[in-house]
C-alpha cells in the first residue's frame, strides 16, 4: 500500500509517517507540504490512500479521504484512532477525566475502597470500583489507565483521581509521622504519672511520663504513625506534653501546696 500525506505542518507528516510504518509491514509513505506537489505525486505514482489537511493555506487541491476500510495486521484501524483523537482535541474534549474523592485521616492508615460514577464523552455512565492504598497523601493523583474518555476506535484516555485527606482534631500529619498533643496536669509532670494515648487505629497505649518532665516535652512512639505509600513502612507517633493547671478550691490543699513551695525555695 502506498500512502500520501499532505500537510503544511512538518511535525504532522513526520508523526503520521512514523505511526504508519510502525503499524504496517508492507507500506510505502510519501509526504509533502504543498497541494501542488501532491498533484504531481498523484500523477506520477499509484496512490492507494491520501491523507490531506483540508484547511492548510492555499487549499488541499480538493482531496478528501475515507479511512474506514483500512486495518493493520492486528485488525485495528490506526487511522480511526489517530483522527478520532484529532477530532476530540479539536472539540476541546480531553482524553483524560479528572475526579476528586476524599478520605479521613484514619482511612490513610487502613486504605479505602471507593465506588466512582462519572459520565464519559459519549454519554455513557461509567461505574468503577477503586482502591485507595494505605499511605495516600493529601493532593496526590492516582492514575487508572484506560478508564477515561473515548479517543478513537478501541482506545480510551485515563481516569485521574485526586485524593483529599480530611484532617482530624488533635492529630497533625507530617509525612508519615503523626503529632498529637497530650494535656497533663502540672502536678503530674512534677510527680510523674502514666497517661493513656489513643492511636489512629483505635489502640490504647500507656505512656510513662517520668517525674520532673518539662513542659512541651516530646515522646516518640515508633511504628504508630502512618504507613508509607510506597514502602508500607510505618512512621512514628510523636506526643507533645502540654501542662494544665488544676483548679483547686480546697483551702487545706492550697495551704499544703504553699508549704511545699516554701520548702522548695
Amino acid at each position: 500500500m502506498h500512502v500520501l500525506i499532505v500537510d503544511d505542518h512538518a511535525f504532522v507528516c513526520v508523526g503520521l509517517k512514523a505511526t504508519l510504518l510502525e503499524e504496517f509491514d508492507d507500506i510505502e509513505v510519501t509526504t509533502t507540504n504543498h497541494g501542488d506537489s501532491a498533484l504531481t505525486i498523484l500523477a506520477q505514482n499509484k496512490i492507494d490512500l491520501a491523507i490531506v489537511d483540508l484547511f492548510m493555506p492555499g487549499g488541499a487541491g480538493g482531496f478528501n479521504f475515507n479511512t474506514s476500510n483500512f486495518t493493520n495486521p492486528q485488525g485495528n484501524n490506526p487511522f480511526g484512532d489517530i483522527f478520532g483523537h484529532m477530532r476530540n482535541n479539536a472539540r476541546g474534549v480531553s482524553p483524560h477525566i479528572n475526579l476528586r474523592t476524599t478520605i479521613n485521616l484514619e482511612e490513610v492508615y487502613t486504605g479505602k475502597d471507593v465506588v466512582l460514577s462519572y459520565r464519559l464523552n459519549n454519554g455513557d455512565l461509567e461505574r468503577l470500583d477503586i482502591n485507595i492504598p494505605k499511605g495516600a497523601t493529601n493532593g496526590m493523583n492516582i492514575r487508572f489507565r484506560g478508564y477515561g474518555n473515548h479517543v478513537g476506535a478501541n482506545q480510551r484516555g485515563d481516569l485521574v483521581v485526586n485524593i483529599g485527606v480530611n484532617p482530624k482534631k488533635n492529630y497533625q500529619r507530617d509525612r508519615n509521622d503523626i503529632h498529637q498533643d497530650l494535656y497533663v496536669s502540672a502536678l503530674d509532670l512534677i510527680l510523674g504519672c502514666k497517661q493513656k494515648v489513643e492511636t489512629l487505629d483505635n489502640k490504647t497505649i500507656n505512656l510513662n511520663i517520668p517525674k520532673g518532665t518539662k513542659e512541651f516535652s516530646k515522646f516518640k512512639i515508633s511504628g504508630y504513625g502512618l504507613p508509607d505509600f510506597n514502602s508500607g513502612a510505618s512512621g512514628n507517633l510523636i506526643i507533645t506534653v502540654i501542662p494544665t493547671i488544676t483548679n483547686i478550691t480546697d483551702n487545706n490543699v492550697l495551704e499544703a501546696l504553699k508549704v511545699v513551695r516554701n520548702n522548695l525555695t
